[in-house]
């Protein structure tokens, strides 16, 4: 996902079909893979991070390790990319916990979670669902 973000700075990334098209090979992937993907204000590209690997079932991302990435590249908007090897793309109830717990976290300083995108078979989008 460096390419992404070496070959899309800029790019205004605020549609879930648009983030789907660059993360769809996470899908054939066997474990979880969290990334983040940093947007200024006006929702242009600033940076994609790969925070956590998990198993094939679960992943663990601490609020603070997103915290820090957001303020190190001085992010407004944030955008929660992970996948589900089962080819599910539902959320699990840990899924939507950890999303508002983080959105009211990061509410605190500024920065507002646009979407947490959910890769599968398909796609599944908080936003989308009116989950956020």
């Amino acid at each position: 996902m460096r390419l992404l973000a070496k070959s899309l700075p800029g790019e205004c990334l605020n549609n879930p079909k648009k983030i789907y098209s660059y993360f769809s090979s996470l899908a054939a992937l066997s474990l979880e893979i969290f990334y983040l993907v940093l947007l200024d204000e006006e929702f242009k590209l600033l940076g994609v991070e790969k925070l956590r690997e998990g198993s094939a079932c679960e992943i663990k991302v601490r609020p603070r390790l997103v915290l820090e990435r957001c303020i190190a590249k001085n992010s407004d908007n944030i955008i929660l990319v992970h996948n589900h090897p089962s080819g599910n793309s539902f959320p699990s109830n840990q899924d939507i916990f950890f999303t508002r717990l983080l959105k009211t976290k990061l509410h605190f300083f500024d920065i507002n979670v646009v979407d947490h995108v959910i890769i599968g078979r398909s796609c599944f989008s908080f936003k989308k669902a009116n989950l956020l």
